[in-house]
C-alpha cells in the first residue's frame, strides 16, 4: 500500500489490521511495530515512531481497520501520578543525593508499581 512517498508491504498491513484487533494495542505499540516491519528508523537510526503515529490513521482508513482510541492508557490526570500523600509527601521527600546511600533501578511492572513511580 502507497502512502505518500512510501510504500507498506501487504504483510505489514496484514500484521498491523491483526493487532489491532487485541484489545491490549495502543496507537503507540502499532507505530513502534509498523517500524520495526517495515525497518523505519529516522536519521539517527531510531524507530520512526512519530513519523509511524502520523500515518497510521490514514493508514487505517485505507486499509480498513480501526485503530485503538487515541489517548488509550494515558492517565485521566497528573493525581494519578502523584505519591499517595500529594504534593506534600513529594516536598518531605527531597534531601541530598549523597543522603539517599545505595540507589538501584528496578522496572516499575504492576499497574500501582507504575502509578506510583
Amino acid at each position: 500500500m502507497n502512502m505518500g512517498m512510501r510504500q507498506f508491504s501487504a504483510r505489514t498491513v496484514d500484521a498491523l489490521i491483526s493487532a489491532s484487533a487485541d484489545c491490549s494495542s495502543t496507537r503507540g505499540s502499532l507505530a513502534r511495530l509498523l517500524c520495526e516491519l517495515e525497518g523505519w528508523t529516522d536519521s539517527r537510526g531510531s524507530p520512526a515512531i512519530s513519523s509511524a503515529r502520523k500515518v497510521l490513521p490514514v493508514l487505517a482508513e485505507k486499509a480498513g481497520f480501526e485503530l485503538p482510541e487515541a489517548g488509550a492508557g494515558v492517565p485521566e490526570s497528573v493525581t494519578e501520578w502523584l505519591p499517595p500523600g500529594g504534593l506534600e509527601e513529594l516536598e518531605r521527600m527531597r534531601l541530598q543525593l549523597a543522603d539517599l546511600g545505595e540507589v538501584s533501578l528496578r522496572i516499575a511492572e504492576s499497574r500501582e508499581e507504575r502509578r506510583s513511580w
